[in-house]
């Protein structure tokens, strides 16, 4: 039996004003795989799920005002989320060529061997870290 209370991270929560929008960034943008669609004590709701199922799901939740995820540290703002990448130089290539919105250039934390990540935001403004280190391989 194992001791663990918890065994992952089962969702994560995202405000969106246009959930059919949304839908389509999600799925085109991101690639992810819509797993679900309904309507939650009034609020519309999209379940999502990357190629690899063990990952963390992501709810997108239509909500009349959205409140950007992000976190200010020393005054800058950082991400809630990071997605990681096998390749980040192809990764941050194809965001910019859909034109999506990327807040910062590719950088490294520590040595550039261990870690590199730069940061996007989705239509509403959620600000999110693709992100490649030695600790995801």
């Amino acid at each position: 039996m194992n001791d663990s209370v918890f065994r992952r991270v089962g969702y994560t929560y995202i405000s969106v004003s246009n959930i059919e929008e949304s839908i389509k960034w999600y799925q085109e943008i991101l690639r992810l795989e819509l797993i679900d669609r309904f309507t939650d004590r009034g609020s519309k709701i999209a379940i999502f799920h990357f190629v690899d199922k063990s990952s963390c799901a992501i709810v997108l939740v239509e909500t009349s005002e959205v409140k950007p995820l992000k976190i200010i540290r020393d005054s800058k703002e950082h991400p809630y989320l990071s997605i990681a990448s096998s390749n980040l130089d192809i990764t941050y290539q194809y965001l910019l060529e859909k034109q999506v919105n990327i807040t910062t250039e590719i950088e490294s934390l520590g040595d550039a061997s261990e870690a590199r990540y730069f940061y996007f935001t989705d239509p509403d403004g959620n600000l999110f870290e693709a992100s490649w280190s030695i600790w995801d391989e």
